[in-house]
């Protein structure tokens, strides 16, 4: 897998939108845009990422679904 390619697919222009939806599998989760630099935002809330149990399970069956 070409996976600059694939990033480059990810990255998207900020348009003032206050959340990006991420699909994973089956699931939905709605995290808030937080700016990291000067014209540089990222969809990102650490809460939902690292403390959301099936989320990471989740993540994890997609990796190795695609590396696998």
């Amino acid at each position: 897998m070409n996976y600059l390619k694939y990033i480059s697919r990810c990255i998207e222009k900020y348009s003032g939108q206050k959340s990006y939806i991420v699909r994973i599998g089956e699931l939905k989760r709605n995290l808030p845009i937080r700016r990291v630099e000067k014209n540089i935002w990222i969809a990102s809330d650490a809460g939902i990422v690292l403390g959301d149990i099936e989320f990471g399970k989740q993540v994890a069956e997609e990796i190795v679904r695609k590396i696998g």
